[in-house]
């Protein structure tokens, strides 16, 4: 599968295993279709697991312009990447550029690990840690190390 997704109270959580460009165009609908039906903002959680194979040139550019769209119908985006691998933290920095660049700074955030995206965004989403660990954890998209 090449990512799993759920919504789960003001979350939209995607999982992504091996992401292909047709996938971003399925994440942008479902991502509005979870907004539509929210009862009041959603936020956005992308977590990249460290055993992804880096997406081809067609899905990088796909992704890269649909932030704007996820956006749109988003409070605010986080992006995980994790990962400590030097190609993992060059990977970071790259994504962190093109948000400064792109004028999304506020707007996405990215970190090495869910445990260090989740003060910002139970502070965002108004949950505290525990709640979010227990919907990311029912919600199967936590591993050993996250959290």
């Amino acid at each position: 599968m090449p990512y799993i997704s759920r919504t789960a109270g003001p979350l939209y959580i995607v999982r992504w295993d091996n992401p292909q460009a047709g996938d971003v165009a399925m994440v942008e609908r479902e991502v509005a279709d979870a907004a539509r039906s929210a009862p009041g903002k959603l936020y956005g959680l992308s977590i990249v697991p460290a055993t992804t194979r880096a997406p081809d040139d067609a899905t990088r550019t796909a992704m890269g312009r649909s932030m704007s769209k996820l956006l749109v119908h988003l409070e605010t985006m986080h992006v995980v990447i994790e990962g400590s691998g030097f190609a993992h933290t060059i990977l970071r920095n790259v994504m962190a550029g093109i948000i400064l660049v792109g004028g999304k700074r506020g707007r996405v955030f990215v970190s090495r690990d869910v445990g260090e995206a989740l003060p910002i965004l139970g502070k965002q989403a108004d949950l505290s840690r525990a709640q979010l660990q227990a919907i990311l954890g029912a919600h199967g998209v936590l591993h050993d190390r996250a959290g």
